[in-house]
């Protein structure tokens, strides 16, 4: 894992915003980002976003520190 895919998770966990971003268009938030991730790392942040849209409200993805049943973070 690169540390620039780190920094992605990282800002996708802290900045609402870029989440928001993130969900709706994975590839392109990552090219609009600057980061250098390799293409692998790419298809699992696309597969990853996937995922969480199907496991998760978008309530839970807005606010991923949320608390409580059924919360991303417990």
């Amino acid at each position: 894992m690169s540390p620039d895919f780190e920094r992605l998770v990282g800002r996708a966990v802290m900045d609402a915003d870029f989440r928001e971003k993130l969900m709706a268009d994975p590839e392109g938030s990552i090219k609009a980002s600057g980061l250098g991730l390799t293409p692998d790392e790419v298809e699992q942040v696309k597969q990853s976003v996937e995922q969480l849209k199907k496991e998760l409200t978008p309530d839970q993805i807005s606010r991923p520190f949320v608390g409580g049943k059924g919360s991303f973070w417990k």
